[in-house]
């Protein structure tokens, strides 16, 4: 539980213009509801072998990502240095930028 309200959080600080096109093939439900962009560009990253869900495998390597010192819990530090580091991916992959 505590993993989906990281992911959650993490998901909702994320931020992208409304032009932007997602490098990934949408669920059409997300469309349909008018989901927010970041969260389901974030949704995208998290379904590693995209097939529009995301197992407990695709979950657990984002709370291993911001455990950035190992000790199996995440601090409010590592989870503002995560966002910060997905924002730079997000940013890289719709502006197309390496």
């Amino acid at each position: 539980m505590k993993k989906l309200a990281l992911i959650a959080v993490a998901a909702g600080m994320l931020a992208a213009p409304a032009h932007a096109q997602i490098p990934f093939q949408l669920p059409a439900a997300a469309l349909d509801v008018g989901e927010d962009l970041a969260l389901v560009y974030f949704f995208g990253r998290l379904d590693a072998n995209k097939d529009g869900t995301v197992s407990p495998q695709e979950y657990n390597a984002l709370f291993t990502a911001a455990d950035t010192d190992g000790n199996g819990s995440v601090t409010l530090t590592e989870m503002k240095q995560q966002k910060e580091r997905e924002k730079v991916i997000m940013q890289r992959v719709l502006t197309g930028k390496k």
